[in-house]
C-alpha cells in the first residue's frame, strides 16, 4: 500500500514539492486569518484537482498578483520553486484548442 498517494488522495489540502508542477482549475480565492500568526491574514485558493476540490494557502503577495490574473473555471498550471522561506510559485494559464477561437 501506497500511504502517501493515500494521503494525497483523502487530504483537502493541494501539496506541491520542490520542482513540481500541478494542472488544475481555478475555483475561486478568499482571505483567511493566519493561524500562524493570529495578526495577519493569508489566501486560501479552492482549486480542482483531478475529480476533487483541493485547498492552497499562502501568504505569498507575489502569488496573488499572478492568480489576479486568472479567471474562475480557467487551467492553471503552478510551478513550486524553492522550500521554506525561499518558496516561489509561478502561474501559468494553460490554453487548449478546445478554449482558442
Amino acid at each position: 500500500m501506497d500511504l502517501n498517494k493515500w494521503a494525497d488522495n483523502n487530504s483537502t489540502f493541494l501539496k506541491i514539492e520542490d520542482g513540481q508542477k500541478v494542472q488544475c482549475v481555478f475555483v475561486k480565492a478568499e482571505e483567511v486569518p493566519d493561524s500562524f500568526n493570529p495578526d495577519k491574514t493569508k489566501i486560501r485558493y479552492t482549486l480542482s484537482v483531478g475529480d476533487s476540490n483541493k485547498t492552497f494557502d499562502s501568504s505569498s503577495t507575489i502569488l496573488a498578483q499572478q492568480i489576479a490574473k486568472i479567471e474562475q473555471g480557467e487551467i492553471i498550471e503552478i510551478l513550486r520553486k524553492g522550500e521554506g522561506m525561499k518558496t516561489k510559485y509561478q502561474v501559468k494559464k494553460i490554453v487548449s484548442k478546445d478554449t482558442e477561437k
